[in-house]
């Protein structure tokens, strides 16, 4: 590793703002994921730093899939990126990313068999628990067997949720007919 990426590693996992992004980015070193699904891209930063880092720390190529409204998310303007510039963005890391635009829950319910064996799940903490029911159900068939889940809250902190906890949220919630 050079001494620039080796500098940038070290910010990433020790002074990156916010703080929970360390957690994020520490459990990606640890597990050193190729398949990363992301709920709620907001403005593509976390995006790119995620596959920067795991690209550092694994030698397949990365895949990536992010769930978003992009530009036609009306309620955070300062924090939304056009589907266009996203794919730009993440094309220049030298991933080919999967952008599916959508509200959370009819984009998961289309595309959840299509994103399987995801190694890293990253659900946003913009999204309601009510929005979040909806799509618990689709989540464990998405996942790997050593898959790790991590969930912002609210306030912005990270909380990672173990197999069991996905089943018992995917057991709870509503069902929908496809």
């Amino acid at each position: 590793m050079s001494a620039a990426n080796l500098r940038q590693a070290c910010y990433l996992l020790w002074f990156c703002r916010p703080s929970s992004d360390r957690q994020l980015f520490r459990a990606i070193k640890r597990q050193a994921p190729v398949r990363i699904v992301e709920f709620g891209v907001g403005d593509g930063t976390r995006a790119k730093r995620m596959l920067q880092l795991a690209q550092r720390f694994q030698s397949a190529p990365i895949q990536y899939a992010g769930i978003d409204l992009f530009e036609a998310d009306e309620s955070r303007p300062y924090l939304r990126i056009s589907l266009k510039q996203a794919y730009r963005d993440l094309l220049q890391l030298g991933v080919r990313p999967r952008l599916i635009p959508g509200d959370l829950v009819s984009a998961v319910t289309r595309s959840a068999n299509a994103l399987g064996d995801t190694d890293l799940l990253v659900v946003d903490g913009m999204h309601a628990d009510a929005d979040l029911a909806g799509i618990w159900y689709f989540v464990p068939r998405m996942l790997s067997p050593q898959a790790l889940v991590a969930r912002y809250t609210a306030k912005n902190s990270l909380e990672f949720l173990s197999k069991a906890d996905v089943e018992r949220l995917a057991g709870s919630a509503p069902r929908r007919a496809a």
